[in-house]
């Protein structure tokens, strides 16, 4: 009997990416998966995006819009996929080719599965590899009990689109943090599975939208997501607000501080301190009072040793 594949809707948002849309393509069509379908959105690219999408040689359903942002280009394309699965992937990513394989497995197995999530790791452009959020992970203070595992980045999940139309996917509103949102929201709803393999490699390159953005909106959009989870569920998350919003002070306290802002750094230190006390706040909290001047004497000393 011949085994049948669900079908498997590969969304792609696209803008500006000319000189890589057609490597993300071609590793979207050579996945070892044969139930697939390809949708990449072209957010209202102003470079010739769109020829190199149609002359990559593949079977490709193009959609263009007017720039719009990632969240709603990923919208669209899920609205116009025709695949009980959504798998998600950007335009400057690649896939193994049993990425879809691996990452749909466990909805086959088991129909209470939502999403699903795999490893990636960062490919920068002088050749260096790192696991993403591999520093973030190894200096976790907080337990998590809001956002999802760091490692989960978005060209490596998967989501069942009954479960994404009823949340009504990302939210368009949020200029950051809208993928972790939709994460989220996904978990309040259906089981997880995390497929513990490296199977996408994300490529770091200058000049990309979730670098352009500003630290101050990307904490605004941070704070944003944490809001609505207390509006949405406060019988889960109201219990433990103090550790959300500890964990989200020291973060962004972490953050001004590493780009030498000690006047932004400071406020949210000692906000994250009075919610709940750590030593690693502390210890920032101190670096960020100590004058510039020190601070290098204090680095030359070390480095001596």
């Amino acid at each position: 009997m011949k085994k049948k594949y669900p079908l498997a809707s590969i969304v792609i948002p696209a803008y500006n990416c000319r000189s890589f849309v057609q490597r993300a393509i071609r590793s979207a069509a050579r996945q070892d998966y044969p139930a697939k379908e390809i949708i990449v959105v072209d957010d209202g690219s102003t470079d010739d995006t769109e020829t190199h999408i149609k002359d990559c040689g593949e079977k490709v359903c193009y959609i263009h819009q007017k720039h719009a942002g990632a969240g709603a280009a990923r919208n669209k394309g899920i609205a116009a996929a025709s695949g009980e699965f959504i798998a998600f992937l950007d335009a400057d990513d690649e896939w193994n080719a049993d990425r879809l394989t691996k990452g749909l497995q466990p909805f086959i197995d088991d129909d209470a599965v939502g999403m699903t999530y795999c490893y990636a790791h960062e490919r920068h452009p002088d050749g260096t590899e790192r696991v993403p959020n591999d520093d973030y992970e190894r200096n976790r203070v907080f337990p998590r009990v809001l956002w999802p595992d760091a490692f989960q980045v978005t060209p490596a999940t998967i989501c069942r689109k009954s479960i994404l139309v009823q949340l009504g996917g990302f939210d368009e509103t949020l200029v950051a943090w809208e993928d972790q949102d939709l994460w989220i929201r996904m978990a309040e709803v259906a089981q997880v599975v995390v497929v513990k393999e490296i199977l996408v490699t994300t490529h770091v390159r200058k000049g990309s939208l979730s670098q352009a953005i500003d630290v101050s909106t990307r904490q605004q959009c941070h704070h944003r997501v944490i809001e609505r989870a207390f509006e949405r569920r406060a019988d889960v998350y109201r219990s433990k607000e103090n550790i959300i919003l500890a964990d989200h002070y020291l973060l962004w306290g972490v953050e001004y501080y590493s780009r030498g802002n000690h006047g932004k750094a400071l406020p949210l230190l000692y906000a994250s301190l009075r919610r709940v006390p750590t030593m690693r706040c502390f210890l920032f909290i101190l670096k960020a009072l100590c004058p510039p001047v020190c601070l290098s004497l204090l680095r030359r000393i070390r480095g001596a040793n």
